[in-house]
């Protein structure tokens, strides 16, 4: 947890909500499967934008005809609920009502309950993941790739040929992937449940455009919307039946970087004046692990130093920020330390780990005064935003002493990392042209503070939500900052 003047301060990532730039009301952006037949038991996921939904608190109506179980929260804006379909429930569609608290959402229309064999239908359940390789889409590995998505084709009441054809898109990154699954005299009423990795054939698009050739060399693909679209094809090539679902990428594997206390090896130890530091990093994983190493006389590098016995260790953080406990091995006035992160990451396609830099401090016993005030905490507003590229916002930063009590600061200003874009002495920001996730830094001496910004251009040039109909959030135990 973060602490402002003695308060925990939870930051939790939100994708496409701004609640410091504009006003926007939550929403469901999707219900799969978005169809179901009576006597039917199975998983629905919602995914929605701009909600809260808690664990315990929010539960979902499907209408009637439709019971729904315990609504399994998996984030702020995703949710699971196991559903069974009455033997009798009404052919037609409902509307699917979320509700938390006094917070409410509805999507009309949203879930269509037919009759099976009353045509050919198809439903895709995406699997919600932020890292996607193209090694998921290896023709001569499918049956080891990670689960993608599950797809459930309806017959209709009659024996015939029918050809299944995924197709796996970018938005920015275009077709990427087809496959194909055929399935010959398939009788009447059947009911076909295929993942990704049952397809017949694999095959992967154009690879010579730059954006392609960028995810081969890194193996993994960038931040995008990318549609999920199954097509039904019945023997005369006839378009029978069609799903779709998405996925959205935002948060790709990156090095995590320490905030505070310290500075790099490139400079002088920088001086703390506090034998029990708060450490604070940026890194969007799902949980860290922390080393405090002793400088020992002599050591200049950080490679030296990370050889030595860790003084302190813990593992699996969940949050970006640690105080340094009282219990621990004391640090002493005059000596050096080092300290350096290991971000852990997971997704359906195994887990990872990147790690920090180092950062090194010295601690000395003198106080960090402004006038006749001590600074003892920052607080950077706003704490979290999203901005389109090339956009400008202001940041500013307020200083407390040890009573909490408001002192006049002049920080300096940060952006890390420094590509990210441009900030003035005043903290007006302004983004570069890419999609990223950046720090704003604000500094006093060792005290320090960050937002995080999100540089996306679903956020057009006057700060309006980007209305793309498949947008959403679909991840899985995103960290808390």
């Amino acid at each position: 947890m973060k602490y402002v003047y003695g308060i925990p301060k939870i930051l939790t990532f939100l994708f496409l909500c701004i609640p410091c730039l504009i006003s926007a009301q939550g929403q469901i952006t999707s219900v799969a499967p978005s169809a179901v037949y009576p006597g039917q038991v199975t998983d629905i996921i919602i995914n929605a934008m701009g909600t809260s939904f808690k664990s315990g608190v929010t539960v979902v109506n499907f209408g009637a005809g439709i019971t729904a179980g315990k609504a399994d929260v998996i984030n702020s804006e995703t949710i699971y609920v196991n559903v069974t379909v009455s033997n009798s429930a009404q052919i037609g569609s409902n509307d699917v009502t979320v509700t938390t608290g006094k917070d409410v959402v509805v999507k009309q229309g949203a879930i269509q309950i037919f009759s099976l064999g009353s045509g050919v239908k198809a439903t895709i359940l995406v699997t919600p993941a932020q890292t996607i390789h193209l090694s998921d889409f290896d023709p001569n590995n499918v049956a080891n790739a990670p689960l993608l998505f599950t797809a459930t084709i309806y017959n209709d009441a009659v024996v015939q040929d029918l050809t299944v054809v995924f197709t796996f898109t970018g938005q920015k990154m275009g077709e990427i992937v087809t496959a194909t699954k055929v399935f010959k005299s398939e009788p009447a009423d059947k009911i076909e449940s295929i993942t990704n990795r049952q397809f017949d054939k694999y095959q992967v698009s154009n690879t010579n455009t730059p954006a392609l050739q960028a995810a081969i060399q890194t193996g993994t693909l960038p931040a995008d919307v990318y549609d999920y679209h199954i097509q039904v094809l019945d023997a005369n090539g006839k378009d029978v039946a069609d799903a779709d679902g998405t996925n959205t990428i935002i948060n790709q594997q990156s090095k995590p970087i320490l905030i505070s206390p310290g500075s790099s090896f490139s400079t002088d130890p920088e001086l703390i004046h506090s034998s029990q530091p708060l450490f604070e990093w940026f890194a969007q994983a799902n949980s860290v692990n922390l080393n405090l190493y002793e400088v020992y006389p002599g050591q200049t590098t950080a490679p030296a130093v990370a050889l030595n016995r860790p003084t302190f260790t813990i593992s699996d953080i969940n949050s970006s920020t640690f105080l340094y406990p009282a219990g621990a091995t004391i640090l002493e006035v005059g000596h050096t330390y080092a300290w350096q992160i290991t971000a852990n990451y997971s997704s359906v396609s195994g887990s990872s780990t990147l790690s920090s830099d180092l950062n090194w401090f010295t601690v000395s016993n003198s106080n960090n005064s402004i006038g006749k005030h001590t600074l003892s905490q920052m607080s950077v507003s706003p704490s979290e935003i999203t901005m389109g590229p090339g956009q400008s916002y202001k940041f500013t930063a307020k200083g407390y002493d040890a009573n909490n009590d408001t002192i006049s600061i002049q920080p300096t200003w940060t952006v890390v990392p420094a590509d990210g874009g441009n900030i003035d002495y005043s903290g007006n920001f302004t983004s570069n042209n890419n999609e990223a996730s950046v720090a704003i830094i604000a500094s006093c001496g060792e005290i320090k503070d960050y937002a995080t910004v999100y540089i996306s251009s679903g956020i057009g040039a006057n700060g309006a939500l980007w209305d793309v109909n498949a947008a959403m959030r679909q991840i899985f135990g995103l960290p808390q900052k």
